[in-house]
């Protein structure tokens, strides 16, 4: 992907690329059982600065899809809007909240669902018991109609920005070139945001934002 012209950079290719030796062969990803665990419950204490680092995941084995992947990330979208409104302004707790859902088939079908924040010690157990509130309503009162609006109109603004980027391209030309996609979606950037719906992303949260998948890891100052 770039700026040029095809037949100015052909003779480039043809010296760089085209004389190196090739192997045909067939690759693959091994799988050599490795996986994320779930359960833990782990609190360090390293360091004299007041400040806790937080890292709350929910990861495991997921039924991949392209949809599902797209899901997921949605889901994590969704969480970031709200875990922002109620840590960062609702309660002052945090400067910011990272949150972000992805999901693979390589080398075995798996999610992951991390949400990250900094926040002053005294707050921690707080902040993890909102982040657990917001969770638990997605899940049982589903999404309502306006942040789903805030929700679509990112996705359709993102889509859009992306097809200035070379970044972009080469990610849903690998995609469709990986699950044999018309090449003529990646045009449409407001598909996925048609498609997508609140009862979608409801229940993506409650098959994947399980506390049998959940872990979380908490940095704490030295005692002293």
């Amino acid at each position: 992907m770039g700026s040029f012209d095809i037949e100015t950079i052909k003779p480039h290719l043809e010296t760089y690329l085209g004389s190196l030796p090739t192997i045909k062969k067939e690759h693959s990803a091994e799988d050599i059982g490795l996986r994320y665990t779930q359960g833990n419950n782990k609190t360090y204490y390293r360091g004299k600065e007041n400040k806790a680092d937080v890292h709350l995941r929910f990861s495991g084995a997921s039924d991949f899809s392209l949809e599902e992947k797209r899901l997921i990330s949605s889901l994590g979208s969704l969480l970031r809007l709200k875990l922002y409104e109620e840590l960062r302004e609702k309660r002052g707790g945090v400067y910011g909240v990272r949150v972000s859902g992805f999901a693979n088939d390589i080398p075995y079908e798996w999610y992951r669902l991390s949400i990250e924040f900094t926040s002053s010690p005294d707050n921690v157990h707080e902040l993890v018991e909102a982040v657990h509130t917001e969770i638990d309503k997605i899940k049982t009162e589903g999404v309502s109609k306006e942040d789903f609006k805030k929700i679509t109109e990112a996705i359709r603004l993102s889509s859009k920005q992306g097809l200035e980027y070379n970044s972009y391209w080469v990610s849903r030309l690998k995609e469709a070139y990986e699950y044999n996609l018309n090449l003529e979606e990646i045009l449409d950037f407001n598909k996925y945001a048609d498609e997508l719906s609140r009862e979608k992303l409801q229940q993506v949260a409650i098959k994947y934002l399980n506390k049998d998948f959940y872990s979380q890891f908490i940095l704490l100052p030295e005692k002293e």
